[in-house]
């Protein structure tokens, strides 16, 4: 029999993080401040906000006046150019537009709600982060308790294998036998060097989103029964989802640009006033005046239909937007409460982590075969893999969830 001094410890090291220290370590607060201050996309999207106040600010000022200046060249009367005494000539003309029927308030209001939009969907792409952030930090703890798993298994197998190579030696056991374990360890090894490659491209996601040149160190919010169950039972707040506002937003712009080009269709107003330093009727002629277009050839027609097509499909966008986020919430309610019954079923890693520890033991007494050792081996590292996997989707599910129920909120 073999010494029982090469047992495996707890298999439920598997279970834990192979972290160790707390440098690196973030909830998904501490990220989601991070992710605020240095994400590439949300620096984007502020730029994108201040434009939209630019163009509010541009689209409230008043037309410049209009100065029109013109002097003599050759004075008929004292055959000299540019003559600038008492019989010199100089004309005079101000010209301001004065806008009617809403040509400058209906833009000013376009630009009003294309800024508020631009803020709501700020906000929208904040949170898709946040969901984006979140999936990434889940992603890199399962992969990271994937990697605990299999380093676990690669030090039982390689304790074994120590044992059996010892034992080979000796006469006791076959050549065979200590290559196929030698076989189960690189699997297991190269299994491993897998999961730090994920991990790695992980890493590279979450390092760009957060701005830091350390890798992140995920500490994940606990998600149990009445946390779900709370978040099944929470109404939707659809109407006040950044997105679905910003379509809305984009809507009442487009009714506005279509009031918009209707009011241009108005006669353009100017007005008008002049001084003449000689004028026909006498010195120092002034005169006030009122100048207007005759819409006779173009009344505005064609942009008019197309502000009113564009309105129909902004408004059209915002109704169907509207309706795909009420199925898609039904869906992934369905999604939660299927995956909520898979990862809150029971403590099944407990129970097949001591059921592989007496495998292990069982096997090194010789107890149990090869072949019986490697079918066990085989179905808990799939269990275990499959728990995990069970675990990260439905904290992805939740998290997506609260997004598209618009509660979503950050948690310690």
């Amino acid at each position: 029999m073999l010494s029982l001094a090469v047992a495996p410890p707890l298999l439920l090291q598997a279970q834990s993080s192979p972290l160790g220290g707390i440098e690196g370590r973030l909830t998904l607060a501490e990220a989601t401040l991070l992710l605020f201050a240095n994400s590439p996309e949300i620096r984007l999207g502020e730029a994108e906000v201040k434009a939209a106040e630019g163009e509010l600010r541009q689209s409230r000022a008043w037309a410049n006046p209009e100065v029109t200046v013109m002097h003599n060249v050759n004075n008929p009367v004292t055959h000299r150019y540019f003559e600038t005494g008492r019989e010199g000539e100089t004309d005079v003309q101000l010209s301001q537009r004065i806008f009617i029927g809403g040509q400058r308030m209906e833009g000013v209001r376009q630009h009003k709600a294309l800024h508020l939009s631009a803020m709501e969907r700020l906000e929208g792409i904040r949170r898709e982060q946040v969901t984006a952030l979140h999936a990434a930090m889940i992603a890199v703890d399962a992969l990271r308790q994937k990697s605990a798993l299999f380093a676990s298994q690669a030090d039982v197998l390689q304790k074994i294998l120590s044992a059996y190579a010892e034992q080979q030696a000796k006469g006791n056991s076959s050549q065979m036998e200590v290559a196929r374990i030698r076989a189960l360890l690189f699997i297991v090894q190269t299994e491993q060097q897998e999961c730090a490659a994920e991990i790695a491209g992980h890493q590279v996601q979450l390092k760009r989103m957060l701005g830091v040149s350390g890798d992140v160190r995920p500490v994940l919010p606990t998600i149990d029964k009445d946390c779900i169950d709370a978040l099944l039972q929470a109404p939707a707040e659809l109407r006040g989802r950044p997105d679905l506002r910003s379509l809305a937003l984009a809507a009442e712009a487009s009714r506005h640009e279509t009031l918009q080009q209707r009011a241009n269709a108005l006669p353009e107003v100017n007005l008008m006033a002049g001084w003449d330093k000689n004028g026909n009727i006498g010195r120092n002629f002034f005169a006030v005046g009122m100048g207007l277009t005759v819409p006779i050839f173009n009344r505005g027609k064609g942009g008019i239909q197309a502000a009113r097509a564009r309105q129909q499909q902004a408004e059209a966008t915002a109704q169907q937007s509207l309706r795909d986020a009420e199925l898609e919430i039904e869906r992934m309610e369905q999604q939660v409460r299927t995956l909520a019954a898979i990862a809150i079923a029971g403590d099944i890693e407990a129970e097949q982590t001591a059921l592989m520890e007496q495998v292990a033991q069982q096997y090194l007494r010789r107890n149990i075969s090869l072949i019986e050792f490697s079918a066990h081996l085989e179905s808990y590292r799939e269990t275990m893999l499959a728990a995990i996997d069970s675990h990260a989707n439905l904290q992805k599910a939740v998290a997506e969830l609260r997004q598209a129920k618009g509660i979503l909120k950050n948690e310690e």
